[in-house]
């Protein structure tokens, strides 16, 4: 849909965020912390042909007393070169509440540890995620009140429950004239003609977009024991009832044999599932260790028999299991040389549509799932004012690997340059091709590179 805002409002409010964070921080600065950084830098897709300069911004405050805690987390971008709807606001984290840390309320969107599997692949299984960028998503905390009892240092106890629902933030894009456009390289648009009776025949296509009130108001509630010390062994037991982050879909159409024109309408909508997570632990020193198993499954059948005209998109059961390990190899902190591995497994997650126009076999949208069977290898290597990153991706199911590598120099206290490329390769499948192909084959034109400098305050 077309972004509304302009970017002089963007670029104004990004400024005023940075400067307000920095200017509460004065009378609290026993109490508050703060930081904020704004770049401009340059994305370039080698074989798609697209550079986008941007401007950047991101910052986060921490206001607490005796009495309130206040957080907020934000990141924003404005493309300049013209391309309006490319730009976005992505708030991670704003919330009020008491400041005891042991009987904690607190009302806002809040990040919550509530899977480990979940936040290390970004699934956006349980919290919702900003997708601008396949490759580095960001997770934002769900919306609504959380009550969090701690008892001593080895038990906590975290209730969450709202009346409202944020749904995750994907690649932008707008429908005119029937068709789907976008500057976005991470966005698949629908076929825009197809070939019937040996004409190219138009498709047009009608976005009936909900209310925004029948997309924010759905009910959610989650719980979430952990039990373990910073130290030593610790599980951890999560369950929640609330809506899909992502929108899911229906359609229908008809052929007009007068022109060969087929009209499509396409209906977005909700869909309420359950999520559990149950996962254990060792944190020994440098090393910390995990295993995770990750289920979700729609809360009622997602068919609509009201709706037998329609084509709808359906929701499967799954099941994602995986281990990981983070290693402090050398030092401590942001100076610590790191590395990290995990693993991840699923299980079901695909769903064939049903309805008059669903293919034999499968589905025509994405997957919600970026990976099936896939394992992750990254190193972190700080050296005086240098930092280095690279990581691994490969997907066995895909057959196809993501290779990552960044730069940063930090020639000053304020200062920061960097550089970076994120390279993606596929083998060649046997047989004939599938209908839909998941993430990383999806979008293996778009090897890039990109660099910029950005000022921290």
């Amino acid at each position: 849909m077309k972004n509304a805002v302009s970017k002089q409002t963007y670029l104004l409010g990004l400024l005023l965020l940075s400067e307000s964070w920095q200017a509460q921080a004065a009378p609290f600065s026993e109490e508050a912390l703060s930081q904020a950084q704004i770049g401009l830098g340059e994305v370039s897709y080698f074989e798609r042909r697209l550079n986008f300069p941007q401007f950047t911004a991101h910052g986060r405050g921490v206001l607490r007393n005796d009495y309130v805690e206040a957080v907020g987390e934000a990141d924003g971008m404005v493309t300049l070169n013209h391309r309006e709807d490319l730009s976005y606001l992505f708030v991670q984290e704003a919330y009020v509440g008491n400041s005891s840390k042991f009987s904690h309320f607190s009302v806002g969107r809040k990040k919550v540890e509530w899977s480990l599997l979940d936040e290390a692949w970004k699934l956006g299984v349980w919290q919702p995620r900003l997708r601008w960028d396949y490759l580095q998503p960001q997770t934002a905390g769900l919306t609504g009140l959380f009550f969090e009892q701690q008892a001593g240092n080895w038990a906590k106890l975290t209730l969450f429950g709202s009346p409202v629902f944020i749904p995750e933030q994907g690649a932008p894009f707008q429908v005119s004239n029937g068709q789907f456009h976008s500057s976005s390289p991470w966005f698949s648009p629908p076929l825009s003609s197809l070939d019937l009776f040996g004409r190219q025949t138009t498709v047009d296509y009608t976005l009936h977009t909900p209310s925004i009130r029948q997309i924010v108001q759905q009910p959610s509630w989650g719980v979430s024991g952990l039990v373990g010390q910073s130290q030593g062994p610790w599980g951890r037991v999560s369950y929640a009832q609330k809506p899909v982050n992502q929108i899911m879909v229906d359609y229908d159409g008809t052929l007009d044999l007068s022109d060969l024109e087929a009209k499509i309408n396409i209906y977005p909508k909700v869909v309420q599932h359950h999520v559990g997570t149950i996962e254990s632990g060792l944190n020994l020193g440098p090393v910390r260790s995990w295993v995770s198993g990750l289920a979700e499954a729609p809360v009622k059948p997602t068919y609509d028999s009201n709706r037998p005209e329609r084509t709808q998109q359906m929701l499967g059961t799954s099941f994602a299991a995986g281990p990981g390990v983070d290693w402090d190899i050398v030092g401590t902190g942001a100076q610590a040389i790191t590395a990290h591995a995990s693993y991840i497994r699923l299980w079901g997650g695909e769903a064939n549509d049903q309805g008059p126009l669903s293919p034999k076999n499968g589905s025509v949208f994405e997957s919600r799932f970026p990976y099936r069977n896939a394992f992750n290898l990254g190193m972190t290597v700080p050296f005086y004012d240098f930092t280095s990153r690279g990581q691994f991706v490969y997907d066995t199911s895909q057959k196809a690997a993501i290779v990552s590598g960044g730069l940063q120099y930090h020639p000053g206290t304020h200062w920061v340059l960097s550089a970076g490329a994120d390279l993606i390769g596929v083998e060649p499948l046997s047989g004939a091709p599938q209908p839909r192909t998941n993430m990383i084959r999806r979008f293996q034109t778009n090897d890039r590179a990109y660099g910029g400098v950005s000022y921290v305050f």
